[in-house]
C-alpha cells in the first residue's frame, strides 16, 4: 500500500510528464492563440457590419477601437481603416494558464502581439499575423498576472 501512495504522489507533485510550470506555460499560449483566433473573428463581423454603412473611416476607426477596448485580455495598439475600406487592427493579447496541484502548482502568462487586416466588405476575412511588441506596449489588465514570455502565433 505505501508503494501505491508514493506513486500516486508522485504523479500529483508533477514528476510524470511535464512539470507544472511548463503546463501552465503551454496552456497561456493555447489561451492567448484562441484569443487572436476570435480577435480575428469579431473583426471580420466588425467589417461585415459596416459595409455599406454610410460611415466615415475615421467613425469605424473608433468604432472599432471601442469594442476591442475594455478587456484584461487584450489592448488595441493602433486601428486605421482607409478611404478604400482596408482595414487594420494590431493588437496585443495575454494569455493565462494553471497547472498542477498540491504542493507543486504554478501558472504562466504570455503576450502575443498581432495585426490583422482585412477590407470593409460584406464577405470580408481578415487576415492575422505577428507583429513585433513595441516597447511601450500596455500590460495586462487585472487577474493575468506577470508576463513571462511574447509568444508568435505558430512555434
Amino acid at each position: 500500500m505505501p508503494v501505491i501512495a508514493l506513486a500516486a504522489g508522485l504523479l500529483a507533485t508533477g514528476c510524470a510528464g511535464l512539470d507544472p510550470k511548463e503546463k501552465a506555460r503551454q496552456r497561456a499560449v493555447e489561451d492567448v492563440r484562441e484569443l487572436a483566433a476570435a480577435a480575428r473573428s469579431e473583426f471580420d463581423s466588425d467589417l461585415r457590419w459596416f459595409a455599406g454603412k454610410d460611415q466615415s473611416p475615421a467613425d469605424m476607426s473608433a468604432e472599432i477601437r471601442r469594442g476591442f477596448e475594455g478587456s484584461p485580455n487584450r489592448s488595441v495598439l493602433d486601428v486605421t481603416v482607409g478611404p478604400d475600406g482596408a482595414a487594420r487592427l494590431e493588437l496585443v493579447l495575454f494569455g493565462r494558464g494553471e497547472a498542477g496541484g498540491g504542493l507543486s502548482y504554478d501558472s504562466a502568462a504570455v503576450r502575443l502581439c498581432v495585426a490583422i487586416a482585412g477590407r470593409v466588405d460584406a464577405g470580408a476575412t481578415a487576415e492575422t499575423s505577428d507583429l513585433p511588441c513595441p516597447d511601450d506596449a500596455p500590460g495586462p489588465g487585472p487577474g493575468i498576472g506577470t508576463v513571462v514570455e511574447t509568444v508568435q502565433l505558430d512555434d
